[in-house]
């Protein structure tokens, strides 16, 4: 769904045998110039033509383990089969994350990049609207994040100054149950606002019933920016096109 409200004029295939999909599409009819395939790193039955592969600089996969233990599902060494690495929640160029990088694959990661919030997306029982993001400074807020890393969202409310006073558990990826539904409306009476991201809320708003919410479920907007290395980055995904 994030896919579809950012990027018109697409066909977005879903299902975990990517193969089986592509070949639905393929064989109904679908064409396509280019097939993007997001967190495809171990459907090794697809060739790629360009294998990118993110790494978050807040959670180092080189001093991590593998499931269950902890959340890697392959071995750094994995990163051998990557054509490039990115790295995400990046200040600035890392000459020791950079170095580890280039250890196992051969050479350093092509970009560095950081997220920003641009402004506030509050959705109530009367309507949406915007907020800058001092609307959070001294709040009591809580938070349901169904993403991998909730980290760099908790410390960016603390460096606004927002109160955490709730962390609503929930997977990544994960769906919204009755249960919780009925424990985001009891949780309503207790803060000021609850945040989620986009990735959130796109799952939330179809089954949501904002008029039981005494508070605003508060979505920021996020932007990326490339720190360093946009130009070589831009020259890699040209580099498979034929244009």
């Amino acid at each position: 769904m994030e896919y579809r409200e950012k990027i018109e004029n697409i066909d977005i295939i879903i299902g975990s045998d990517r193969v089986a999909q592509i070949e639905a599409y393929l064989s109904e009819g679908g064409k396509a110039d280019c097939l993007v395939m997001d967190d495809g790193f171990q459907h090794r039955r697809l060739h790629r033509d360009l294998d990118i592969v993110v790494l978050d600089f807040l959670r180092d996969a080189f001093e991590e383990r593998m499931l269950p233990a902890g959340w890697l599902r392959e071995t750094v060494e994995s990163l051998k089969r990557a054509d490039a690495v990115v790295v995400s929640h990046a200040q600035r160029f890392e000459p020791e994350f950079a170095s580890e990088v280039c250890a196992v694959l051969g050479a350093n990661p092509i970009a560095w990049t950081a997220h920003h919030w641009t402004i506030l997306q509050l959705h109530e029982k009367d309507g949406e609207r915007e907020e800058p993001l001092g609307w959070l400074t001294g709040k009591s807020m809580a938070v349901r994040l169904g993403i991998g890393s909730p980290r760099p969202v908790i410390e960016a409310l603390v460096r606004l100054g927002t109160k955490v006073a709730i962390q609503l558990q929930a997977g990544d990826h994960q769906a919204f149950s009755p249960s919780e539904l009925a424990t985001l409306v009891e949780t309503s009476h207790k803060v000021e606002g609850i945040v989620m991201t986009h990735k959130d809320w796109v799952k939330a708003r179809d089954v949501i019933d904002l008029k039981k919410m005494r508070c605003p479920i508060v979505v920021p907007k996020l932007v990326l920016d490339i720190i360093e290395g946009g130009d070589e980055l831009e020259a890699r995904l040209l580099s498979v096109f034929n244009i």
